[in-house]
């Protein structure tokens, strides 16, 4: 069984990722195209602050139904978890009505020489909102049962479901505070114009890329796996005892995700450097390639490297925290939540939109960290330390550590006249860098096989 998930998992990964590069190759060219003639203030408005809208009530609306109802498939009595999908419409339609009147109401309006259609916009995204929440529940039973084949029918504990659904809702306002935070500070205290909203939101989606096509489909790919093989409410240590060898392989997996994403972290850390100039000058022209834009894209390539790592670590306490556990992280993601908000506000106020990119790399390094620390204690005293697959190996790092040298050397030199010599060169470096890895990680690529 545990085999077939994993299998599952890995197709259904590779899968959205293919799927995921597709799209984002198509709308990488239509926004090329769309920054050539549209002012970055109308970007900044529909990027910003409408897409916060929608991100915000799909968040909120679905995510807990999700990971609650995606835990222990083959244990549910899945017409009552249809039923209780469904309470995720309801749901959209009250947090929708009060996100509508604080972005019709409470926030500032933008000009109407900016724009001439905001209401329309904000009506359009919840309704729109509203009409995806109702196929919710044909997404989570696609999702597991293309997954899992159902062999047993019991009684399912639902209380104790909704116990689980209560505190991921909890837990679901939290994490969207920290994961949009810097455009709920954009937004609510306007540190940033709407045109400088703009230039951010599209360095942003451009150092994103990765994030959205690669890390998210592998995330929830390990999020269903690591929820279907280790049991919330039974300690660690009974579970190696019970079934060693299950364990064993979702160690094993945990640490060749580390491994895989936080290389694809150092690799796309250490040729951004050199590259990010040249990036924003094909996506949005020259006039998105001077002054402050590549040093904001430059510092996103480090909290690329924060987010690889936090994703799988994240995923991993969520798929098998129990109740209690995630209610007290929960009560740490308050917390952790104001002191973003305010490290926001103030990075911002003093250096725009390099603040936000700041205090999101000071986010993802205290999500890490707690994460980290649940994972350490609950593998104390047993033969597993997932964690040591976060160091790389010496020889890839000692390439990155001269690919970024000699990159940076080649933009110095080459960029201004000769470009495709620039590129020509970093594409080698990379080759070389990438083959080595794969030299040193012949095991981990024979595991994922």
């Amino acid at each position: 069984m545990s085999k077939n998930f994993l299998k599952s998992s890995i197709e259904n990964a590779s899968l959205n990722i293919l799927l995921q590069i597709g799209f984002r190759c198509l709308t990488f060219v239509l926004n090329a195209c769309v920054l050539r003639h549209v002012s970055q203030d109308e970007i900044g408005i529909t990027n910003v602050r409408l897409l916060l809208l929608e991100s915000t009530v799909l968040f909120l609306s679905r995510e807990a139904f999700r990971r609650a109802c995606l835990t222990a498939t083959t244990q549910h009595d899945w017409p009552k978890v249809i039923n209780l999908i469904w309470l995720s419409v309801p749901l959209c339609i009250g947090i929708s009505g009060v996100c509508g009147y604080v972005w019709l109401n409470l926030l500032e309006q933008p000009n109407i020489s900016l724009t001439l259609h905001y209401k329309f916009g904000v009506w359009s995204i919840l309704i729109s909102c509203v009409m995806e929440l109702c196929s919710e529940q044909l997404y989570i039973v696609g999702q597991a049962f293309l997954f899992v084949r159902v062999q047993k029918w019991s009684e399912c504990l639902d209380f104790r479901l909704v116990l689980l659904l209560w505190s991921f809702l909890k837990q679901g306002f939290m994490k969207q505070l920290l994961t949009d935070g810097e455009r709920y500070v954009m937004t609510f205290f306007n540190t940033l114009k709407f045109n400088q909203q703009g230039v951010y939101d599209i360095i942003n989606n451009l150092g994103s890329l990765a994030a959205r096509f690669l890390f998210r489909p592998v995330e929830t790919a390990s999020y269903f796996y690591f929820s279907q093989l280790v049991h919330r409410d039974v300690p660690i240590k009974k579970q190696i005892e019970q079934d060693s060898n299950r364990i064993k392989e979702v160690v094993n997996v945990l640490e060749c995700l580390l491994r895989v994403n936080s290389s694809i972290g150092l690799v796309v850390l250490s040729f951004g450097q050199a590259y990010a100039k040249l990036a924003l000058y094909l996506y949005g022209g020259s006039a998105l390639a001077v002054g402050i834009g590549p040093i904001i894209l430059k510092m996103h390539c480090l909290s690329i490297l924060f987010l690889a790592v936090n994703g799988i670590i994240e995923c991993y306490a969520a798929a098998t925290m129990n109740i209690t556990e995630l209610n007290q992280y929960n009560v740490e993601m308050v917390y952790l939540s104001v002191i973003f908000i305010f490290i926001s506000f103030v990075l911002s106020s003093f250096f725009g939109g390099l603040g936000f990119i700041l205090a999101n790399c000071c986010n993802f390094a205290f999500r890490i960290i707690q994460c980290g620390r649940y994972i350490i204690s609950q593998y104390k005293n047993t033969n597993y330390s997932p964690l040591k697959s976060l160091i790389p190996k010496k020889l890839f790092l000692m390439t990155l550590i001269l690919s970024t040298i000699l990159t940076l050397y080649s933009e110095n030199i080459y960029f201004e006249n000769d470009k495709v010599f620039h590129v020509l060169f970093g594409a080698i470096l990379f080759f070389i860098t990438v083959s080595i890895w794969l030299f040193e990680e012949i095991s981990t690529l024979k595991f994922l096989n």
